[in-house]
């Protein structure tokens, strides 16, 4: 599972590293057939990646599979531990539990005689040392004397349990060794399968990662040899020079007669771009202090100036509607002689018209305090038919000076718009 795992990242590893170089190939960073010897170098390595995955896959299919199977079959999984090495342990310990017996009696029987032995020793030493002084009694080295004779007794039974001990266990050998054997047998079958299926296993293993027997391994490489062995320095040189080298095709300028319908051509283009897109084409702006509705100086509150205002209004929303009317043939009435930016009187038009605004500005400024009635909070909106004719234009220097213009004049419709409902409303 693990080796199948490396195998497969492996694969993916190729082929980001081939997708990699491929894109790197792909910006022109070379060229001919050292392009192409790059290009096989990473065919090989896509290929030996679909090799490496299929090899993964085969693990995965072929040994790992098999090993569950015959891991079901062999190892009984129980509580803690498998049942089968469960089973060969009490096995053992029954062989063994008669003839530990013996052999715990063995070695107590031997503790026991070497003690009687020290003992013995140790009392024949004092029996010794008491003949040789003068201030024991008799009484006293008559005790010594009887305590070593039993020592010594005590010597010779613990001797006699001894030996029957080993009597004992030594009668009982050939039967632990059966029993053990037996046990040990059964253990030596089931490695002996393990052992066997081990080595089925590691042939299957080597089945799959052996990719000299394949015959698409072998191929990928003889592939690749004759692709690097194509690469030509000659060809390649050759091939740059005829594209961007000296001996690329060349177009040196030549004479070229006068030709007419080139000029129109030429002339033609240079109008569309003045005045494509049908707009409206504003070529001035004049400020008219009869016109302006800041001129007027009567009081808002007299009735008979406000006729006047809706007329002015009235024409100027009709003066309006008729420039957007004939927007779509303007360019063929366009006057280049009342063009505002051909003409520096224009600049001072526009100051006159600024100043006009200002006072009318200051006008409104000192209505602010009067009182207003609830018509004259609603904004006025600006009509689709307007903001749609503004959508869609061109981003060109022309159209751009056209927009401008149609903004300044919709503003001037606003105020005049503005001002008509104030009178309307008695403001």
């Amino acid at each position: 599972d693990e080796r199948s795992e490396i195998e497969r990242k492996y694969a993916a590893m190729l082929q980001e590293w081939s997708k990699k170089w491929n894109s790197f190939l792909d910006r022109d960073i070379e060229y001919g057939t050292t392009e192409g010897a790059w290009r096989g170098i990473l065919t090989e390595s896509d290929e030996v990646a679909n090799l490496h995955t299929r090899m993964s896959d085969k693990l995965i299919a072929d040994v790992y599979a098999s090993i569950k199977v015959w891991q079901k079959d062999n190892y009984h999984k129980s509580m803690m531990h498998f049942k089968e090495t469960k089973e060969f342990e009490e096995s053992f310990r029954k062989a063994q539990k008669p003839w530990a017996k013996r052999v715990t009696k063995v070695i107590a029987a031997k503790k026991e005689h070497h003690n009687a032995c020290r003992a013995e020793k140790s009392t024949a030493n004092q029996e010794n040392n008491a003949r040789g002084d003068q201030t024991l009694s008799m009484d006293q080295l008559k005790k010594l004397q009887d305590k070593l004779r039993k020592c010594q007794q005590e010597v010779e039974s613990t001797r006699d349990k001894y030996n029957a001990a080993l009597n004992d266990i030594n009668g009982y050998n050939a039967k632990y060794i059966e029993d053990m054997s037996e046990v040990y047998k059964k253990c030596q079958e089931f490695e002996q399968k393990r052992i066997e299926f081990l080595k089925k296993t590691f042939f299957q293993l080597h089945s799959c990662l052996d990719l000299s027997v394949d015959a698409k391994f072998n191929q990928i490489y003889t592939s690749l040899h004759s692709t690097i062995n194509n690469v030509d320095y000659n060809k390649d040189l050759k091939w740059w020079s005829a594209n961007h080298g000296v001996d690329m095709a060349m177009n040196w300028p030549t004479f070229e007669d006068y030709s007419p319908e080139l000029q129109a051509i030429s002339k033609r283009s240079k109008t569309n771009l003045t005045t494509s897109d049908g707009g409206i084409v504003i070529t001035g702006i004049k400020h008219s202090r009869d016109s302006s509705f800041g001129s007027n100086t009567t009081e808002p509150g007299v009735v008979q100036n406000r006729p006047s205002q809706a007329s002015n209004m009235q024409t100027s929303t009709i003066s309006y509607e008729a420039a957007s009317g004939s927007g779509l043939d303007s360019s063929a009435r366009y006057n280049e002689s009342l063009n505002p930016f051909d003409d520096d009187d224009d600049d001072q038009d526009e100051d006159m018209g600024e100043a006009q605004d200002k006072k009318y500005s200051d006008e409104e400024n000192e209505k602010q305090d009067s009182p207003k009635p609830e018509s004259y909070n609603k904004p006025v909106r600006t009509p689709r038919s307007v903001d749609k004719s503004l959508k869609g234009r061109s981003c060109s220097p022309a159209n751009m000076v056209r927009i401008h213009l149609e903004s300044q004049m919709m503003k001037m419709m606003m105020v005049g718009m503005e001002r008509s409902l104030q009178v309307r409303a008695g403001v």
